[in-house]
């Protein structure tokens, strides 16, 4: 049912997936915890049907952010990653 909406004339629409891929992370630095774990997990279900390409551009971005910045950072990438892990 979840991919019934991202598709389109039969094949996963990839623009769609990837214009929701961006505004979720745009939601992963939301100063709840709550609302941050439900991206992650949007985020997860998103990567179902999203290209391989676009999982490592981000994974390489969580990555950077793990990386360069501070603070409650750890946490929001800690969650993405394991909602990810739960959707492969």
């Amino acid at each position: 049912m979840r991919q019934a909406t991202l598709m389109h004339w039969g094949k996963p629409s990839t623009v769609i997936v990837g214009k929701l891929m961006a505004a979720i992370m745009h939601g992963l630095s939301d100063r709840n915890v709550t609302v941050r774990k439900n991206y992650a997990n949007a985020l997860g279900n998103i990567c179902k049907v999203a290209k391989a390409s676009s999982i490592e551009k981000l994974i390489e971005r969580l990555h950077s952010w793990y990386m360069e910045k501070e603070g409650e950072i750890f946490r929001i990438v800690s969650c993405s990653t394991q909602s990810l892990c739960h959707s492969i």
